[in-house]
């Protein structure tokens, strides 16, 4: 189970984390390069790196001049049920939450902590060693943060409201909020524990297999990704893609880059103007491609006379394990 708390501001990250460690949760402890002219800021929670090492990390994003990394490897444990895991996160891009959502679903639970402004701001001047600047800045960071997740509703699965009680804050009523999420995660992951998994796509520097496929296929498309995957497979697939995320560049850049490409085959593949510029791209950058054709209908004299040579095999549900166990040893590049 991996609960995902957004929003997080002054104490709330620390007292969240020791709430959710009292219930067996992991805190997932995440790198941070700070800028020589940030070097004031501290945080015991957090590992100290370099510039260049903050590159290689998995998973990477911004907040208020430093940058933020975390690897993918704690997100599979905690969705695989290896474990229970928190990660705190206080940042205007959540295309990562996107792509952690899209990929594991109900297996995730992303929570938005509020905190009205001028409590916010009470409390921030309570601490006696910020400047008016540091505090506005602070402030203004919370104000986005509420419009991120207002423009990103439906990434969010529950709101946590921050009160204050005889001019404290109210962390126990925060606690009590999270009790009740947790318990409803729990039935909910009780109910879902036979699901297969379905990885995030690769997102490192070793050889990948670029898959393209039609999305009306996805059902089909996910049980072949799943095999691959759990064969030591690396890929990538276009999951959680958004028209603001610049899409028709990244998957330039994602085929550019990959060792081979597979082509999920079949009659909606055939109409579909993506998957067809996905195949050209594929055919202009040289890369070896493999077809398995999903549903038997005929290639196309036009798409044939581009792939040449390439091997083409028929998907047979019924016999999927031996069909794509024989084409394993084309695209595993461990």
């Amino acid at each position: 189970m991996l609960f995902i708390l957004y929003g997080m501001a002054a104490e709330m990250s620390s007292i969240s984390r020791k709430y959710f460690e009292k219930e067996g949760f992991e805190y997932i402890v995440k790198a941070v390069y700070t800028p020589e002219e940030l070097q004031w800021y501290t945080r015991a929670d957090k590992l100290d790196v370099s510039e260049e090492e903050i590159k290689h990390f998995d998973f990477t994003y911004h907040n208020q001049g430093r940058s933020i990394g975390f690897n993918k490897q704690d997100i599979l444990a905690a969705v695989r049920g290896e474990k229970n895991a928190i990660l705190t996160i206080a940042t205007e891009d959540v295309s990562f939450i996107r792509e952690i959502k899209v990929a594991y679903g109900q297996y995730v639970t992303v929570i938005y902590t509020y905190i009205e402004q001028s409590l916010l701001d009470s409390l921030y001047r309570a601490y006696g060693t910020l400047n008016e600047e540091e505090i506005q800045k602070r402030l203004s960071l919370g104000h986005a943060l509420k419009q991120t997740f207002l423009r990103e509703r439906s990434l969010f699965d529950e709101i946590v409201i921050v009160d204050c009680k005889d001019g404290d804050f109210d962390y126990r009523a925060m606690e009590l909020q999270y009790a009740d999420i947790l318990a409803r995660a729990r039935l909910k992951e009780r109910a879902m524990n036979d699901k297969s998994y379905i990885e995030l796509p690769y997102r490192g520097t070793l050889p990948y297999l670029f898959v393209s496929y039609s999305h009306t296929m996805k059902s089909t498309a996910e049980s072949i990704l799943f095999y691959l995957q759990r064969k030591s497979c690396r890929v990538w697939y276009d999951t959680g893609l958004k028209g603001g995320d610049n899409w028709r560049q990244i998957l330039a850049d994602k085929i550019s880059k990959c060792s081979e490409f597979l082509l999920l085959f079949s009659e909606a593949a055939a109409k579909s103007n993506d998957v067809m510029a996905e195949i050209n791209a594929a055919l202009d950058c040289k890369k070896k491609i493999l077809v398995v054709n999903l549903d038997g209908t005929p290639m196309p004299l036009a798409i044939k006379m581009y792939l040449g040579q390439t091997q083409i095999v028929s998907y047979d549900p019924s016999n999927a394990d031996a069909i794509l166990e024989g084409i394993l040893p084309e695209i595993i590049k461990q």
